[in-house]
């Protein structure tokens, strides 16, 4: 998945630059990009005794918008999560379970998601019956007989109760 955004410098949509999000690790990379562009001033005043090497940029910068996981990030007016888009894109999660915890809790946190990630399943009933035989509770009623259990209809209990929150076949406990 591409991971893009687009900045723009001062309020002028057309003074901007698409930038591939998965090869930034801070805003200094962003705004050397800009500047390579002639998007933005690059200054350096090496007579200036507070210079300590580092080149100085100009400009306000704000994202119009954003593509892949990047525009989980995208605020109000202009702004961009940066450093909550770092975590996110190099967490040990792809963008498929990251996007999915996101629709689930809004907030990303890579623990709180590891906490409570049960995994992918194609269906309700499949990750009910997977559950059911990983606790073992179905354990003491004979083969023969665990046919009659409804998976479906204790995957709806849990769905109903709030147990677990379900997006795009990945499940994650709610509590």
């Amino acid at each position: 998945m591409d991971n893009r955004a687009f900045y723009y410098v001062d309020g002028i949509p057309t003074k901007g630059l698409w930038i591939d999000m998965d090869l930034v690790d801070d805003e200094d990379e962003i705004l050397e990009q800009l500047a390579d562009a002639g998007l933005i001033p690059r200054e350096t005043d090496e007579d200036d005794p507070d210079w300590e090497g580092d080149p100085q940029y100009g400009g306000d910068l704000l994202v119009a918008d954003a593509e892949g996981l990047a525009r989980r990030f995208l605020g109000r007016y202009g702004t961009f999560e940066l450093d909550k888009f770092i975590d996110a894109r190099d967490c040990r999660f792809d963008d498929e379970v990251v996007e999915a915890y996101l629709d689930c809790f809004g907030e990303w946190d890579e623990n709180d998601c590891a906490d409570r990630y049960r995994g992918e399943f194609r269906s309700w009933e499949a990750m009910a019956e997977e559950l059911l035989e990983e606790t073992g509770e179905l354990s003491e009623i004979p083969d023969n007989l665990r046919y009659y259990f409804d998976y479906e209809k204790y995957a709806r209990d849990i769905r109903l109760g709030g147990d677990m929150c379900e997006s795009n076949g990945h499940f994650f406990w709610s509590a």
